[in-house]
């Protein structure tokens, strides 16, 4: 299990370089905020998709949490 924790740790160290090269030409033609939003949104999309097919099917509704936990997350405590 640890090796698996140590190859993830390269993979995305790798990630990041990819990204950083990705970023800089795209900041240089549509500028920076553009380049960042639209690497951002890649990311959430990928995710998405990620947690659309991967994800277990018996996670709670959104609506049937309690609403303290509705707002911890929107805080950017996200702890269950």
């Amino acid at each position: 299990m640890a090796l698996l924790f140590i190859l993830l740790v390269i993979a995305g160290g790798m990630g990041l370089s990819v990204e950083a090269g990705l970023l800089g030409p795209l900041a240089s033609q549509v500028g920076d905020l553009w380049a960042t939003m639209s690497i951002f949104g890649i990311g959430a999309v990928l995710t998405f998709f990620l947690m659309l097919f991967f994800s277990p099917r018996s996670s709670p509704s959104f609506f049937s949490l309690p609403g303290w936990q509705l707002t911890a997350v929107c805080w950017g405590r996200g702890t269950w």
